[in-house]
Parts: structure tokens; C-alpha cells; sequence
């Protein structure tokens, strides 16, 4: 195997523990007994003290499946005396209980009980939930071997609502598991969406500043326009105004013939007449503007 050649023994070992599994599954159990003693060959090269001894109880289930009740007995053995050096209590139960289903299908209920009675008192130090529905179990097999089947029926019916129990638990467990994992993908899934929203309200908010801007521009430019016009249109206006003045002054025509004319009062005019004395330094009260008017007559008229 290419894993032997690299020296990945902890790889090979496993790969051992699963085709013995395997083996078992498929019933083919004197296949599973081959498996495992080569496991337990490897993690004995190893080292690993643990390892050894879950491959001892391995081994031991596969000698018990395949009749083999002696040798069984022999790997439970050895897997406890291991166990005890490092106070595994978790798997002295384990032992304990395979050494009293041995005991049973060696039709031998005395030692069946002594070693479920060294379960219980591995419980009581340490309580695993699985090994102790197992030896309700263990306690109604050793009850029905001693014909105490009311007993058994009992220890039987408990077992299997312990069981119930434990399977509504791993499914809760599952279910929790599945939730979590949902309402992970849900957050991610909403953060996702916001993000989205944000980033689509964000060139919304630009694209509304951008029309705003142009509106903006446009009213600014119409504006102007039109402020352009009515400047215009007054200049316009102003120096129509002036030349009708002008010509006015020139035909001497008096001032409320000339307001008529330019649709404005007398009093406007008479106005417009002072501030133009006043522009030529003349004296408004003596007709001196008419006379400036005649004397220049003829540029006025160039300018017209």
C-alpha cells in the first residue's frame, strides 16, 4: 500500500479499523477478526495506548460475532488492563459490558452480572448516557438467561425508551445543527440583500442628484435667458424713449404732448428734462434746453 511505503501508520491503522468495520456491517466477520488484529498490530507499533486498547474491544466484538467467545474474552482483558494504567472510565465501561454480552452468549449469567454489576460502578464514577442505556440492555439479556422474564420484559421496555430518547435527541441535535446552519445562510443571505439595497438606493441618491443638477442648470440658464431679454427689451425700450425725446425736443413739442407719446406723465417728463439740463450744465428754468436743442439741431438729427 502506498500509505505503508510513506510510513503513514496512523492512516493505515484507520484504514484497517474500516474494512474491519466494513466486514462487520457485511457480516463477514471472520474477515472483520483479520482486520482488526492487524490493527492492533499496528498501534502496538505505534505506541499509542489508547489505540491499542479500542483495537483490543474491536477485535474482541469481531472474535464474539464470529463465535469465538474465548478469544473475545481475551482481547476485553487486555483491553482493560491498558485502560486502567490511564483511568479511561468512558471505555472500562465499554469492556466491561462486551465481557458481560460474551458472558451471555456463553450462556454463563453468574460472570454476565459481575461484569455488568463493574459497569455500574464505572457509571457511578463517571456517567456515560450511551453505556448506561446499553446495560439496561446487558441487565435484560442476564434477566432472561435466568428466566426472569418479567424482569426482562421490564428492563427490556426501558431500554428501548431510553433508546427513543437518545434518537429524539440526536435529531433535535441534527435539527439545531440544521437550523443553525439555515439562519447562517438566512443573515448571510439578508446582509447580501441589504448590501444590494444600499448599493442601488446609493445610485439612486446620485442619479437624483445628478437630475437635480441638471435641473439646476437648466432653470439657471432660462434664468439668464430671460433676464437677458427684459435687459434687452428695456434698452430697447429706453432709448425708443430717448429718441421720441429727442425728436420731441427737436419739433418742440411741450411736455404733455410728449408724455402722451411715451405713455408716461407729465411730471416724468419734466423730469427727464431737468436731468438732462443738469448732464449739460444748463439752466432748466429759462428754456435753456430748447435753445441747446435748436443750436444743436442738426447732430441731434445726424444722430437720429
Amino acid at each position: 500500500m502506498l500509505a505503508k511505503e510513506e510510513e503513514e501508520w496512523r492512516l493505515v491503522g484507520n484504514l484497517l479499523n474500516n474494512l474491519g468495520l466494513v466486514n462487520r456491517q457485511l457480516k463477514d466477520y471472520a474477515s472483520s477478526v483479520k482486520h482488526y488484529k492487524e490493527t492492533v498490530k499496528l498501534t502496538k507499533r505505534l505506541g499509542f495506548p489508547f489505540g491499542i486498547s479500542a483495537a483490543y474491544i474491536n477485535l474482541g466484538d469481531a472474535y464474539k460475532l464470529n463465535g469465538q467467545f474465548l478469544d473475545a474474552m481475551a482481547c476485553e482483558d487486555s483491553a482493560i488492563t491498558l485502560l486502567r494504567t490511564f483511568d479511561n472510565l468512558e471505555y472500562l465501561q465499554v469492556a466491561y459490558l462486551a465481557k458481560a454480552l460474551i458472558s451471555i452468549n456463553m450462556n454463563d449469567a453468574q460472570n454476565a452480572t459481575m461484569y455488568a454489576d463493574s459497569v455500574d460502578y464505572y457509571l457511578s464514577l463517571q456517567r456515560v448516557f450511551n453505556n448506561e442505556i446499553d446495560l439496561l440492555n446487558v441487565r435484560a439479556k442476564i434477566a432472561a438467561l435466568k428466566g426472569d422474564f418479567k424482569n426482562a420484559y421490564n428492563l427490556n421496555n426501558a431500554y428501548h425508551e431510553h433508546m427513543d430518547s437518545l434518537n429524539t435527541i440526536t435529531n433535535q441535535d441534527k435539527l439545531a445543527e440544521l437550523q443553525a446552519i439555515y439562519g447562517k445562510e438566512r443573515i448571510e443571505n439578508d446582509l447580501k440583500e441589504a448590501r444590494n439595497q444600499n448599493k442601488l438606493l446609493e445610485q439612486q441618491k446620485e442619479l437624483d442628484e445628478a437630475n437635480w443638477r441638471m435641473l439646476f442648470l437648466l432653470l439657471a440658464g432660462v434664468s439668464v435667458v430671460i433676464i437677458g431679454f427684459s435687459y434687452i427689451r428695456y434698452v430697447n425700450k429706453l432709448r425708443k424713449q430717448q429718441a421720441y425725446f429727442s425728436q420731441g425736443l427737436i419739433n418742440q413739442v411741450d411736455s404733455k404732448e410728449i408724455a402722451e407719446l411715451l405713455f408716461v406723465s407729465v411730471k416724468s417728463v419734466e423730469n427727464y428734462r431737468s436731468r438732462i439740463c443738469k448732464k449739460l450744465n444748463l439752466d432748466a428754468r429759462n428754456n435753456s434746453l430748447l435753445m441747446w436743442v435748436m443750436e444743436n439741431k442738426r447732430i441731434l438729427e445726424q444722430k437720429q
